[in-house]
């Protein structure tokens, strides 16, 4: 009876062990060729992510500044059309009035 019961108990705890050997083996750990590899995929993504991020902050910043330099043209820009009508506004009525003096004149 000793024989057939040890091969027996062997049969039923071999699985046993082997499971509780592979789970501690493999806790907390990515030793898997496809769990590194996308791992890895998944890092790279992540650094190519952040650098454009970074290279879109720094050209946020410089169209930022690129707006207020055209705002102030904008201003300059409309400071100058309002002093030009003005003045073509002061031509029109000087012309007007030389045309007045010659039609007195004529008459």
């Amino acid at each position: 009876m000793f024989p057939i019961v040890l091969p027996v108990i062997g049969m039923i705890a071999a699985p046993g062990i082997a499971y509780l050997v592979a789970r501690r083996k493999s806790s907390g750990r990515v030793d898997t060729t496809e769990a590194s590899t996308l791992w890895d995929e998944a890092s790279k993504m992540r650094q190519t992510y952040q650098e454009e991020a970074a290279e879109c902050k720094k050209e946020q910043a410089t169209l930022r500044a690129e707006i207020v330099f055209l705002r102030g043209e904008v201003a300059a820009l409309r400071t100058e059309t309002a002093a030009l009508r003005e003045a073509g506004v002061l031509m029109r009525q000087q012309l007007a009035h030389q045309d007045d003096q010659i039609r007195e004149r004529r008459l």
